[in-house]
């Protein structure tokens, strides 16, 4: 992500670094990575392939309640918050 707190409605950018089994940057076009809302809830985030950058992949979504929220790729986890800003 591209910071570790955001208002809500606001835009997550999310960026991963993949690597396969053999530790090499992974090369698949996208990634499928599952954002889990305050609530509960679950949706797929899709990371498409960054061209120039082998094992680079980004993608976006827009926040729609406040408090944590997890992204989950594979094994790993990023958490981020958003909050109302004062």
């Amino acid at each position: 992500m591209d910071r570790e707190a955001y208002a809500p409605g606001g835009e997550v950018r999310v960026y991963a670094n993949a690597y396969d089994e053999n530790l090499d940057p992974e090369r698949k076009p996208h990634l499928e990575a599952t954002v889990i809302a305050p609530s509960g809830k679950r949706w797929p985030l899709r990371l498409e392939k960054d061209a120039a950058r082998h094992g680079y992949y980004q993608g976006e979504f827009r926040l729609s309640e406040l408090g944590a929220y997890e992204i989950r790729l594979g094994e790993a986890l990023a958490a981020f918050r958003a909050s109302t800003q004062d």
